[in-house]
């Protein structure tokens, strides 16, 4: 019976080796496909990195770029506004004679034909009264500031 035994023990250590020696190998195999993808993480993680701070497309360039559209939309919105008031201001023009005949009087000094325009200067005492002011009010500045 001993016999028997040593061998069952011995087939049993066979056995037993056998497997400790897979296990290694299939740890070997798991660890350098470990270290692979490690790697692979690795050299993934910095090339996003670089695509998100150091490229042409970066987080930075990103932000600049969606606050000058805010801005470019917020110009275009007051340019749709000012356009709208010019057409309808255009309308007037057209539709309205008397308005028209304003702006010539007004802008261009045009008359009909009977007309005289009389220019009347402003006097000297009107300029120097108004000089006059701007220096008192430059006088109170003065003061206020050395008192």
């Amino acid at each position: 019976m001993q016999y028997s035994r040593g061998k069952k023990y011995s087939r049993d250590l066979k056995y037993d080796v056998k497997k400790l020696k897979e296990k290694k190998l299939k740890a070997k195999t798991f660890n350098k496909s470990l270290t692979i993808n490690s790697v692979v993480f690795i050299l993934l993680s910095f090339y996003i990195f670089y695509l998100f701070v150091f490229s042409d497309k970066n987080i930075f360039n990103f932000a600049q770029k969606e606050k000058r559209l805010e801005q470019l939309t917020e110009k275009e919105k007051k340019l749709i506004i000012q356009r709208d008031k010019l057409k309808s201001e255009i309308d007037n023009l057209k539709k309205d004679d008397f308005i028209v005949e304003k702006l010539a009087r007004e802008q261009l000094g045009l008359t009909k034909k009977d007309e005289v325009i009389f220019i009347i200067p402003e006097d000297e005492t009107e300029k120097e009264k108004k000089e006059e002011k701007k220096d008192r009010w430059i006088d109170r500045l003065i003061g206020r500031i050395n008192h």
